[in-house]
């Protein structure tokens, strides 16, 4: 589904239906770019957390029903709808996007088909049309002995600045790298 024939506007609380999975996809729209849009992840019910960064190319469609735009009046009403993004992504193509992220050194999680499986990680190296992603193990702890690859292209949704991925940073932080 191309987006660009579907009138979508920043700021907004939509929910994005995405190739092969059952579970929407939620939040508001902060940027939509040339291959992925950009919005504050709400996670479960009126809890922001994070940003979720989906590929256009897996949105099979997006969904703005009674249930969004209740949701987007009780964020207001707390305030929650004034997010301002505190990255700037040129483009948000998929080379800009992936250079952004390594260059940054951000944490992010990657989603693809399977709902139930997701990788956390930093780019470890890059190519053309792949990623190389250093995991963070669910112990906080970075695992050098292995890396996953990626095709750029594949990567469904990309997560970061998560509740999940900033407790495990902090942890790694506090814990793991004072006793190395």
């Amino acid at each position: 589904m191309a987006l660009m024939h579907i009138h979508i506007n920043k700021g907004v609380f939509y929910s994005f239906k995405i190739k092969d999975r059952k579970r929407l996809e939620s939040g508001i729209l902060l940027v939509e770019g040339e291959d992925w849009v950009l919005i504050s992840s709400i996670f479960s019910d009126y809890i922001v957390d994070g940003y979720m960064l989906i590929n256009k190319k897996y949105i099979t469609s997006i969904h703005r029903t009674e249930k969004e735009m209740f949701t987007e009046k009780v964020l207001k009403a707390s305030d929650k709808t004034d997010i301002v993004p505190y990255i700037d992504i040129p483009h948000l193509s998929i080379d800009s996007l992936f250079k952004w992220l390594e260059d940054k050194h951000i944490v992010f999680q990657i989603d693809n088909r399977d709902e139930n499986q997701c990788w956390i990680g930093k780019i470890l190296d890059s190519t053309k049309k792949s990623i190389f992603l250093t995991p963070l193990t669910p112990k906080g702890e970075w695992d050098r002995s292995l890396y996953y690859a990626f095709r750029k292209a594949n990567v469904r949704i990309i997560s970061f600045n998560s509740d999940y991925i900033n407790s495990l940073m902090a942890y790694n932080k506090k814990h793991v790298e004072e006793s190395e």
